[in-house]
Order: C-alpha cells, then sequence, then structure tokens
C-alpha cells in the first residue's frame, strides 16, 4: 500500500526499538559542516562571444572583470569582407531604385496604350530580381554583425570611409567579461572565441559530500 508504514508485531511491542508519539514542536539542532568543494558558472547565464569574421581587431572596448551591459560594443574587427558586403548592398540598391522606376514607367505608358503587356512584366520581373537581391545582401550585413541602423545610414554617406569594413561586435547579454581578450592589432578569426561573459549574479556551488 503506497504511503503506509507496515512493522512487524514484534518490533511494536520492543520499547527499544520502536517508539510511537504524537507530533509536536521541538528545539532543533543545527550543524556547520566545511566540506570542499568548487565554484561553478551557471552555463545557461554564460556566453562565448567569437568573432562573425576574419579580420585585424583595431579598437577594444572593454577588459577583463569588466561588467558591460547587453548590446554593449566589446570590439572593433577591421575585414574586407564588411567593405565587399556594403558595395554589393549599395549596388543593390541602386538597381532596386532604377529598376523599380523603369517598372512605374512601362506600367504608366501600358495604361496610355503605348507599351506592350509584355513589357510592363519584365520590368516587373527586374524589379522582383533586384527586391531578391538587396534583401540577400541586407542579411549577409546583419550576420557580419552590423546593426539595422548602420545599414541604414550607408547610401547616405558618400565619403570613401563609409565604404570601410570595420563592424562593432556588441554583447548579446548582460555580464562580467572572466576570461579571453581583444586588444588592437591582434587577428581575429572568424568564429573562434575571444572574450566569455557570465552573469555571476547566480553562480553553481559543487560541494564534496564523501
Amino acid at each position: 500500500e503506497i504511503g503506509a508504514v507496515k512493522l512487524d508485531a514484534d518490533l511494536l511491542n520492543s520499547n527499544d526499538l520502536v517508539r510511537t508519539g504524537l507530533p509536536e514542536n521541538r528545539p532543533s539542532h543545527h550543524e556547520t559542516r566545511t566540506l570542499p568543494g568548487e565554484v561553478q558558472l551557471d552555463e545557461t547565464r554564460t556566453v562565448h562571444v567569437a568573432s562573425p569574421l576574419t579580420g585585424l581587431i583595431t579598437r577594444g572596448f572593454t577588459t577583463l572583470g569588466a561588467k558591460v551591459q547587453a548590446g554593449a560594443p566589446l570590439f572593433e574587427v577591421d575585414s574586407p569582407e564588411v567593405a565587399d558586403a556594403k558595395s554589393a548592398y549599395l549596388k543593390a540598391r541602386s538597381t532596386l531604385d532604377f529598376a523599380t522606376k523603369g517598372a512605374e514607367r512601362e506600367a504608366l505608358l501600358f495604361a496610355k496604350k503605348i507599351a506592350a503587356e509584355v513589357q510592363v512584366q519584365e520590368a516587373e520581373a527586374k524589379r522582383i530580381e533586384a527586391e531578391t537581391e538587396v534583401a540577400a545582401t541586407l542579411g549577409r550585413l546583419l550576420r557580419l554583425g552590423l546593426t539595422k541602423a548602420e545599414i541604414e545610414n550607408l547610401p547616405t554617406q558618400q565619403e570613401a570611409s563609409g565604404l570601410h569594413g570595420r563592424v562593432i561586435v556588441r554583447a548579446s547579454r548582460s555580464g562580467t567579461v572572466i576570461e579571453g581578450h581583444a586588444n588592437p592589432g591582434e587577428h581575429a578569426e572568424m568564429g573562434k572565441d575571444l572574450l566569455t561573459l557570465s552573469d555571476l549574479d547566480r553562480v553553481w556551488i559543487l560541494a564534496d559530500l564523501k
């Protein structure tokens, strides 16, 4: 029977082995013991920060032991891949603008019975193709670590520095920099961990009870 404790009758009749009574409040006894153990990070609150691309670290914004907030800059990497991706995005945007105007023009001419329907369809197909290319190049920039605000400002940057290959890597969560370094002049490899961030407000304590 679940929840029931059964004892042999001989045990119940022995006062030395089994005693029964009603529950009551009694003073408790606290004992403090010193046990060997170790403190470990809570892995659910720990992130390893890697560079999204291969390049040269040009700036570092944090140091070992520093506390950072989510979204705070950690380091900056300069890579030709970023400059190429920016150039491809701006080219795709320009092509889309041209294709959009062309499609609008053909649609207007068709409405006036000047252009054929097939010309309208061809112009619209070019516009859709250009739109797809913009989405692809935009996604590439986002994967490389650029923010939407930085990308939106690209077409307004007429100076040559607007197409530099630098990208800032930011913290994905709040925490303390507990390991690693990202110093200017160092070479960063794509996917290789450079820093470790952890929220130290909660940690694991493992004690040896043997």
